[in-house]
Order: C-alpha cells, then sequence, then structure tokens
C-alpha cells in the first residue's frame, strides 16, 4: 500500500486535542469517512506513543511512531526502543523532526534500527543541505519542513510552489529512489494537490488537523473523494 499512492502523515505531536481518547477518535473519524482507505491519498497518523497501542488496536490507520531508540533489548531505563514500537504496533517511524533533532550518526542509526524491523521511515530535514545528506541513508520518505513556515498559515505550497520541484529533483539526483514529503504550514486540500503536482509523494503536517474547529470536515476535504 505504501508507495503506491502519496500519503498524508498527521503528526499529533503533544497537543491535548490529539491525546488518549481525542486521538483515537481523530483516527476513527478517518475510517469513518473512507473506511477502505481508497482515497488518493493514504492516511497516516503520528500519535503519542502512550497512544500507540490504543491506536493501532482499535483501527486500521497506518501508525508511525513520533521517535524511537535504535537500542537492542536490556537496560535502557526511560527510553522508547524501535522493538518496542514495533511491538506496539507501529508500521513506521518518525525521524529527526525540527522538535527532535538527531545528529546525523544517529539519524543513519535509526534508518538502519527501522529498517531492520521491517518499519517505514519519515526522515525530515530543514534543508536542502540536509536532505542530500539524509539521502545516502536511504530513508522511506524525506520531509522537507522550512523552519520558518512551521505552525503557521502559510504553506510552502502557497509560498512558492516551483520550489518544491526543484527541491524533489536535487534529492532524486542524490537518491533517484527517494520519496520526497513537503511540511509546514500544509492546511488545505489545495497545499496537498501542489505539492503533488510538483513531484511530491505526499505531505507531513499537524495542527491543520488536530487543532481545526472542525476536524470531520477538515478530514473530509483531505479524505473524503
Amino acid at each position: 500500500m505504501f508507495l503506491e499512492k502519496p500519503i498524508i502523515a498527521i503528526n499529533f505531536k503533544t497537543y491535548k486535542e490529539s491525546l488518549g481518547d481525542n486521538a483515537l477518535e481523530i483516527a476513527k473519524a478517518i475510517e469513518e469517512i473512507n473506511p477502505h482507505l481508497k482515497a488518493k491519498c493514504l492516511p497516516v497518523v503520528v500519535p503519542q506513543t502512550v497512544d500507540i497501542r490504543l491506536i493501532a488496536k482499535e483501527t486500521t490507520i497506518p501508525v508511525f511512531a513520533q521517535h524511537g531508540e535504535a537500542f537492542d533489548y536490556g537496560k535502557n531505563t526511560g527510553y522508547t526502543t524501535i522493538k518496542s514500537l514495533k511491538n506496539a504496533g507501529v508500521t513506521g517511524m518518525l525521524i529527526n523532526h525540527s522538535e527532535h533533532k538527531l545528529a546525523l550518526n544517529k539519524i543513519e542509526e535509526t534508518i538502519i534500527a527501522a529498517k531492520k524491523e521491517d518499519l517505514y521511515s519519515i526522515c525530515c530535514v530543514d534543508t536542502i543541505d540536509q536532505a542530500r545528506a539524509v539521502a545516502c541513508f536511504s530513508p522511506t520518505y524525506i520531509a522537507l519542513e522550512p523552519p520558518e513556515l512551521i505552525g503557521t498559515d502559510v504553506s510552502i505550497a502557497q509560498k512558492d510552489p516551483e520550489i518544491i520541484e526543484k527541491v524533489v529533483k536535487k534529492i532524486k539526483f542524490i537518491q533517484p529512489n527517494a520519496h520526497v514529503l513537503i511540511g509546514a504550514g500544509i492546511k488545505t486540500r489545495k497545499d496537498v494537490e501542489i505539492c503533488i503536482e510538483n513531484g511530491a509523494s505526499g505531505v507531513l503536517l499537524a495542527s491543520g488537523v488536530t487543532k481545526a474547529k472542525d476536524i470531520p470536515t477538515v478530514l473530509f476535504d483531505f479524505f473524503g473523494r
């Protein structure tokens, strides 16, 4: 199912609006709108770690973790390992988000560990140079999020759609099989369409869904047709 169609990855962050029962409600709303995941874009939810097992058990929505450690089983008190996340039901990993940055060697270790567990990976970057660097590690997706647009109402699709095509070409020059996601400020179906039209394999968003006043309406816009 992955890589066959664009994805819309929804990062729940640590918002109150997307915690616990609220998180499950969002995931179930996606299923209700699109019960067989037949929309043009595949939904992916990225909940808080405490909610992963619940959502994975109660829904069929692909669940990604927000972060995980590339440790083996053992003495790792206080850490959440990729192995334990796989056991909890995740399909993939978010890596190096702007709110949880990693050193380049840690990014590589995490991508390798995810692959060993047969998990997909979304590696976040905020510059073209960083995208080129992580492309060498072959994550499933590379998500470009310009930091100045994160959490705003201005998406890169609105501000400079042509840069999306340029970004995709530059990344694919390093890794021809790379799948590129666009993030930061994505709020509407039109934003998604512009990104895909310019070569992206989907988008990464957060508050556009989780903090929306009418979440079902927003979800229907993204997944209901």
